[in-house]
């Protein structure tokens, strides 16, 4: 997918089954969102499960953003 999103023009969003583990890798490709409402509405806190969510999604931005800076430098 991430592939596929890389490739178009417009944004691309991961939706179905997206949790806590999924975040961060989802984060460093070329995915421009996740749809996370089960996630959320699910877990017994909503608001940390919130709070989780994001931190593991902007973890994985940090990191792609640090790669493609290191692939840029490279060129």
């Amino acid at each position: 997918m991430s592939e596929r999103a890389a490739m178009s023009s417009l944004p691309a969003v991961a939706i179905g089954g997206i949790g806590e583990a999924d975040m961060a890798p989802l984060g460093q490709s070329h995915i421009d969102g996740a749809a996370v409402v089960s996630a959320i509405c699910c877990a017994p806190d909503a608001e940390a499960a919130s709070r989780t969510l994001l931190e593991q999604w902007q973890r994985g931005r940090a990191l792609k953003n640090h790669s493609d800076r290191s692939q840029e430098d490279a060129q």
